[in-house]
C-alpha cells in the first residue's frame, strides 16, 4: 500500500551494518548518504526459504542497464499496484512473439485468488509490490552506488527479463579474499512512501547462473529504510547452488515501530546478495568469484 506523507528532515547517514534477496556477517555500509545500522540481527524477525519448481529461463531483452554509476531518479509510482497489472507477454521488452510469456502473478496468489490455507486458514495473498511483468517496474530499480555502499561492486547492472529482474554482478577478484555486495536498490519518489506495517514481504529470486564452483555461495537480505532512513534489515537466507529452481524467502514486518524504525513510512526498498566468505585454518576454503546472473522474479506483500 503506497501513502503519502510530508516529507521529514532528512537525518544524516551513519555506517550501515553487513547484513544480505537476503532478508551473517558483520559489515559496514551506508544507503543513500543516509543513516541506517545495517544490523542482521533485528530482533523478532521471522524469516522463510521454500524451494519452488523449476521455471525455464527466457532470453532476456535489456530496456536500458542500470549501473552503480548511473544516478538514476526512481519511478515509486510503479512500486504499488504497477507489479499486478502488467498483462502476461509485456515482460521482456518486446521481445520475439510468443517467447516470453510471464506469469503475471510470478506463481503467487493475488488477492481473493489466493488459496486457502492449511486447515481453514485463510488464503495468503499478494495485491502490492513487484512482479516485473512490465519492464516499466524494472526501470524504477538500480543498482545501489558504491558511493552509499562502499562494499558494494561499481561493474553490476540490472535489466528485465521475461518478466523478472535480471541482475548481472561481475565480482571483482576481491571477491575471494573477503565478502562483497551487490543491491538492487528501489526508492520511492518526492513525499510517497509505502505503509508495510506488519506486512509479509516475500522474495522470489534464483541464482540463475555464473561461478558456481568451489565454496562460492551468497547470503540474501532484504533491506528497508524509513523516512529517517532508520534500518531493518533481516537475514533472509543464503544459497550455495545454481540453476533454474526459484526459492520463495519471507519476512515479517515489524507491526509497530520498532527502535527508530517506522515501517509505515518505507522510502527504500533493498534486495542484497553478499558473496560467502570464510577461513579455516585446518581446512582453507576456495573461492573463484567471477560473473553471475540472479533473477528476481517478485519482491511483494
Amino acid at each position: 500500500m503506497l501513502t503519502r506523507n510530508s516529507a521529514r528532515p532528512f537525518s544524516s547517514f551513519g555506517p550501515l551494518l553487513h547484513v544480505g534477496m537476503a532478508f551473517g556477517l558483520a559489515v559496514a555500509c551506508s544507503d543513500d548518504g543516509g543513516g541506517g545500522d545495517d544490523d542482521d540481527d533485528s530482533p523478532g524477525t521471522n524469516t522463510t526459504m521454500t524451494a519452488i519448481t523449476a521455471t525455464p529461463t527466457v532470453t532476456s531483452a535489456t530496456i536500458g542497464s542500470v549501473t552503480a554509476a548511473t544516478n538514476q531518479a526512481a519511478t515509486s509510482s510503479t512500486g504499488s499496484g504497477g507489479s499486478t497489472t502488467g498483462s502476461a507477454g509485456a515482460g521482456g521488452g518486446g521481445g520475439a512473439a510468443g517467447a516470453c510469456e510471464p506469469d503475471p502473478a510470478s506463481g503467487l496468489p493475488l488477492g481473493s485468488a489466493g488459496a486457502a490455507g492449511g486447515a481453514g486458514a485463510p488464503g495468503v495473498s499478494y495485491d502490492d509490490g513487484f512482479h516485473f511483468t512490465d519492464p516499466d517496474s524494472v526501470a524504477a530499480w538500480r543498482i545501489k552506488p558504491v558511493a552509499d555502499c562502499p562494499e558494494c561492486i561499481p561493474d553490476a547492472t540490472l535489466e528485465a527479463g521475461c518478466g523478472t529482474l535480471l541482475m548481472t554482478a561481475n565480482w571483482p577478484e576481491a571477491a575471494n579474499a573477503g565478502t562483497l555486495k551487490s543491491t538492487a536498490e528501489l526508492n520511492a519518489t518526492g513525499d510517497e512512501r509505502w505503509d508495510l506495517t506488519g506486512r509479509t514481504v516475500t522474495v522470489r529470486l534464483r541464482w540463475t547462473e555464473g561461478a558456481d564452483v568451489d565454496n562460492n555461495g551468497f547470503d540474501i537480505y532484504l533491506e528497508l529504510l524509513d523516512d529517517d532512513y532508520s534500518f531493518f534489515g533481516p537475514t533472509l537466507g543464503e544459497t550455495f547452488v545454481s540453476g533454474p529452481d526459484y526459492l520463495e524467502f519471507t519476512a515479517t514486518v515489524p507491526s509497530a515501530p520498532e527502535g527508530d524504525f517506522d515501517p509505515a513510512t518505507v522510502r527504500q526498498i533493498n534486495v542484497r546478495f553478499d558473496t560467502k566468505f570464510w577461513t579455516d585454518a585446518e581446512d582453507p576454503p576456495s573461492f573463484s568469484y567471477d560473473t553471475t546472473i540472479f533473477e528476481i522474479d517478485a519482491v511483494v506483500w
